[in-house]
């Protein structure tokens, strides 16, 4: 027989049986490390990928699970419970409206304790989370300010304390007046103001109001909060001021109950600052028995028909027709609404007459005194303008139609430098001249008037009226 070679016995193919075994052997094996090494390779890519998912869990929670409104609006619902001043605190949906994904099925808050154990380790992990609870954040700003919430409450307190006292004096004056319609038919008509009670004496309750509370009323009826109505009748109106004293007659029948209301007191004006707290109450939004408060912005003078006023801007609301009376914090009247022509001003914003200027007019109002009138608004000159050569006196601005200075051809752009036997050279020398007089006395009232640039005394007998 013919030997084998070496490398064994040769098949068909012409591979040795030997090397055939060999490399068969040898793919498997490569094979089988292969699978091995990719099912490696699949448990490090799911372990990485199950790491990268709870690192990235917290971040996913963040910004993909919808915001939870539990805590804003169980603070609100809390708040609301608890607060017993006024201050409430509403949900973020409207009551009734239905919407239960947020107010639940019974209108309740969508802060209700989780049902199952799963929300309930989600809700005490958000709740571990804030370290700080809302009620300390809020104590931590609080600390931040000068005042305290107690000194706030304090404030409120003492302000609507205040309120309340003087509204006793605060009075709803209807104004009837009896007309005829087209056809002849009796048709009666009325308007409700605001007043407040300014004096009292054995016989009379005199009651402040607006002019237009009084004007051509064919009956005027007053009352106090829920007390009975009182008959009055009209004591005096001061058209140029737009004020009018009403007087009620006290009787044995209702002296018990004008006793109840006690007047309020007249304060100064003069030493209201910028800053100062206001009290308004009357008809400050337009309706009686409203009320608001404010703080004075500022002051500044105005000249009124015969004077000049100081008025007082202050931050809350008014009615100049309605009536709006102004009070500080010691509970006495500073002055009333007003609308100055070319004025302007914002809703929220009021200008008051101080009271001060209008104390000698008041005083003879409640007496039912007139006082007198030329119908003069003018202002001082300056030292600046008298180096220019103006004389010394009241620079006429206007002159009302139809009044006694009109009448006697005072013309704006006289200076006014005596009223009767006083110099005046200011508007209170003016107003202190003008006092000294009375209705129906003539006064020889000297100005300088401006003739071919030069100025030149000129004499007027002026006729004093009634205002």
């Amino acid at each position: 027989m013919p030997e084998e070679p070496e490398g064994g016995r040769k098949d068909p193919s012409g591979k040795f049986i030997t090397e055939r075994i060999v490399g068969r052997r040898g793919r498997g094996r490569r094979i089988l490390i292969f699978l091995l090494k990719s099912l490696a390779a699949g448990v490090l890519f799911s372990l990485a990928a199950i790491g990268t998912l709870i690192a990235a869990r917290p971040l996913c929670e963040k910004y993909l699970k919808p915001p939870e409104k539990s805590s804003e609006i169980r603070l609100g619902r809390e708040e609301s419970g608890e607060s017993g001043s006024g201050a409430e605190y509403w949900d973020s949906a409207e009551p009734g409206s239905g919407t239960e994904s947020e107010n639940g099925p019974e209108g309740g808050s969508a802060a209700a304790e989780p049902e199952n154990g799963t929300e309930a380790r989600e809700y005490g992990e958000q709740a571990e989370e804030s370290s700080v609870s809302p009620d300390e954040q809020v104590q931590a700003a609080m600390e931040t300010y000068p005042y305290t919430i107690r000194d706030v409450t304090r404030l409120s307190d003492s302000v609507r304390s205040l309120a309340s006292q003087i509204e006793g004096a605060v009075a709803e004056v209807t104004h009837v007046r009896d007309q005829e319609d087209w056809f002849e038919n009796p048709l009666q008509t009325s308007g409700i103001y605001s007043g407040v009670a300014v004096a009292r004496t054995d016989s009379e309750l005199l009651v402040l109001t607006t002019e237009s509370a009084a004007e051509d009323a064919d009956r005027i009826t007053v009352s106090f909060g829920s007390g009975p109505s009182f008959e009055a009748s009209v004591k005096r109106i001061d058209s140029p001021s737009g004020l009018a004293v009403l007087t009620i007659p006290i009787t044995d029948e209702n002296r018990q109950e004008a006793e109840k209301t006690d007047p309020v007191s007249i304060g100064s004006s003069y030493r209201i600052a910028k800053g100062s707290l206001i009290l308004a109450l009357g008809a400050p939004c337009g309706r009686v028995y409203t009320e608001d408060y404010g703080i004075a912005a500022g002051k500044r003078d105005v000249s009124v028909t015969d004077g000049e006023a100081e008025v007082l801007t202050i931050t809350s609301h008014s009615s100049t027709e309605a009536g709006t009376w102004f009070f500080d914090l010691g509970g006495n009247l500073i002055g009333f609404a007003a609308d100055l022509p070319d004025e302007d001003s914002a809703d929220d914003i009021a200008q008051a007459m101080g009271i001060s200027e209008f104390k000698s007019l008041l005083e003879r109002m409640i007496n039912g005194q007139a006082s007198p009138y030329l119908g003069i608004h003018g202002t001082a000159v300056v030292p600046e303008v008298r180096d220019q050569g103006i004389p010394s006196g009241i620079y006429v601005t206007g002159v009302d139609r139809g009044s006694p200075a009109y009448e006697a051809g005072i013309q704006p752009g006289d200076i006014i430098s005596r009223v009767g036997r006083k110099t005046v050279g200011t508007m209170k020398d003016y107003t202190a001249a003008l006092g000294e007089l009375h209705a129906e006395d003539e006064a020889v009232v000297t100005a300088m008037r401006n003739v071919r640039d030069e100025y030149a005394p000129m004499e007027f007998t002026v006729r004093v009226g009634a205002r």
